[in-house]
Parts: structure tokens; C-alpha cells; sequence
């Protein structure tokens, strides 16, 4: 796996190509996330029990992969959904 975009020069020295280096780093592994991980289902099916602090949870009600913080889960802005 290529290293992390913000270690190259250019992005490491602009701000806003850091931000977006991230934000793209991140939907990339959230995309393998929801491919690798078979736990999916509409957001009525969402686990709550055993439920680990960074667990991916394919939502197909809202469309896109949340995460549990440990009291919510959460979208990739941090947002309770």
C-alpha cells in the first residue's frame, strides 16, 4: 500500500492539499472497509451489542459506511447519524 498522501513534499506543504490528501486517504479505506467487511444492513439492522470503538457499519438506509465511537454511530465527519 502506498504511504499516506500527506508524507509527500508538495501536499505536506499545502494545507488545503493536506485536508483533501486525508479526506481522500480515508474514503479509500472506508470503501475497502465496506467490501472487506460483511457487516451491512439498513440502519435498523445496526449492531448494538459487542460493538467495537472504530467498527465499520455498512449503512444501505442512508447509503454510506459509519462508525461506532463507542456511545454513537458516526459519520465519516464525526456526526451521530
Amino acid at each position: 500500500m502506498p504511504k499516506l498522501p500527506v508524507d509527500y513534499p508538495l501536499v505536506r506543504d499545502t494545507p488545503s492539499l493536506q485536508a483533501f490528501a486525508i479526506t481522500v486517504h480515508r474514503m479509500y479505506h472506508s470503501i475497502a472497509a465496506v467490501f472487506n467487511y460483511p457487516d451491512n444492513g439498513i440502519t435498523s439492522q445496526r449492531p448494538t451489542l459487542n460493538t467495537t470503538v472504530g467498527q465499520v457499519y455498512f449503512d444501505r438506509t442512508l447509503g454510506v459506511p459509519i462508525w461506532w465511537n463507542g456511545t454513537a454511530w458516526v459519520n465519516a465527519s464525526g456526526v451521530a447519524v
